[in-house]
């Protein structure tokens, strides 16, 4: 290449160059700043057009995080977040407000949510219910960038859901995960506030109420009949705790035998056993109330005695026997009971003696309704069913039944007509 040939180039390079760093201080030009405090700065355009928007700068190990904000408020929320961050010696980061909200929950919800079972600080099973809620959101709001998600599409969200015929625990689990989700959004920089807030508390958007059976319980003569029903089952005596202590369908399966004295008629509730991700998983329970000690009658300690035994012949007899951890409740080969399993045989007994279907967890009613009924003082119920106070137990399991109601009518007719039945 000849000499004039790279003069031409090289003046066209340097003519390029000009005219780059002309159009950069036009560009500049065309914005004006103003400091009003610390890290943060007004910019306005030159020529008046347009608004002023809040500039958010701040430096950490040479490196500048930025963001552009409408309201000063959401510049100092970011400001202070960012200034927090550094004198913990945190990363900071500018998280980008554009990414999407399924692939927010893919990249770093969902980690987080793993990294909090991890620490304890969430059930597993709990954290399946989060996913489970996660994808229902995501297929209405998935596609929204999480800057987007303001209230009044929250709003539309909820709306066609209380529409659809969701029902409210449906509802509150898409709340609930959403709420999360944003939570963690605005802890990463991502949102500057929560547009989720006005789903919880007593203005809240709640699901049409949905027809119930007005069967929550048995009464004294279904009871009995249910305790004829059982007779010979291989795990009667399962379905007499059930019916005589009030546990939880997992608490009663996740039993092992050091949780039972049978010289005191004790039963120590400590685990609760569920199915998650298709695998049985041992917890503890989700409150210190739920830790509980109950006592259980004599005919009950004296099928556990033959429970025990009938047991220990079927381990001898076993090829392979599985039970590691002594539970009280097993499978043919000492696997743990799935609780969809009670569930379904419960189910066929109760068929099979026409009674009314109530659950696992009607029985737990039963046991509570029975005893209030029988004299029981509320204090002592609340204590049997691990609830974390009474009020809670008065308005879940006492209601009247048809009987004292109609013992109650008497009463009042002949306290006030004069008579007396003594």
């Amino acid at each position: 290449m000849g000499k004039g040939n790279r003069d031409s180039q090289s003046s066209h390079v340097e003519s390029f160059l000009d005219r780059e760093e002309s159009a950069r201080r036009k560009r500049r030009s065309e914005y004006v700043y103003e400091r009003i405090e610390r890290s943060i700065r007004t910019r306005r355009r030159g020529d008046g057009r347009g608004d002023t928007v809040f500039e958010v700068q701040v430096w950490a190990d040479g490196r500048a995080s930025s963001r552009t904000f409408q309201t000063v408020t959401e510049a100092r929320a970011f400001r202070d977040r960012q200034l927090g961050s550094r004198a913990m010696g945190e990363k900071v980061t500018s998280a980008d407000p554009r990414v999407r909200l399924d692939t927010f929950v893919e990249r770093e919800w969902l980690p987080w949510l793993a990294q909090e079972v991890v620490m304890g600080n969430l059930r597993e099973s709990t954290a399946v219910w989060y996913r489970h809620g996660a994808n229902s959101v995501l297929k209405d709001l998935g596609r929204f960038r999480v800057s987007d998600i303001e209230r009044q599409l929250l709003r539309g969200f909820v709306a066609k859901r209380v529409e659809s015929g969701d029902s409210r625990a449906k509802l509150h689990q898409a709340r609930t995960t959403l709420r999360s989700v944003l939570a963690l959004a605005v802890e990463q920089g991502v949102v500057v506030t929560d547009p989720s807030v006005f789903l919880v508390g007593r203005n809240a958007p709640k699901a049409v109420k949905q027809p119930k059976s007005s069967v929550k319980a048995w009464g004294r003569e279904e009871a009995r009949k249910f305790l004829q029903a059982i007779e010979g089952d291989d795990l009667e005596v399962l379905w007499h705790l059930y019916l005589s202590t009030g546990l939880r369908r997992g608490e009663a399966i996740g039993l092992q035998w050091d949780d039972i004295d049978l010289s005191a008629g004790v039963v120590t509730v400590r685990r609760s056993l569920s199915n998650v991700g298709n695998q049985p998983v041992f917890q503890e329970p989700k409150t210190e109330s739920a830790k509980r000690a109950i006592a259980v009658g004599e005919s009950t300690v004296v099928r556990l005695r033959q429970h025990r035994s009938d047991q220990a012949a079927v381990r001898l007899a076993a090829a392979e026997w599985r039970n590691d951890r002594d539970l009280v409740f097993t499978t043919a080969d000492g696997r743990p009971v799935r609780p969809e399993a009670v569930t379904r045989r419960l189910k066929r007994i109760v068929q099979r003696a026409g009674l009314e279907w109530i659950g696992v967890h009607g029985l737990r009613h039963t046991m509570a309704s029975l005893a209030l009924q029988a004299g029981t003082d509320i204090a002592t119920v609340s204590q049997r069913l691990g609830h974390a106070n009474t009020q809670i137990t008065a308005r879940v399991y006492l209601h009247g039944s048809t009987e004292s109601d109609r013992a109650a009518a008497f009463a009042l007719e002949d306290l006030l007509n004069g008579r007396s039945r003594i």
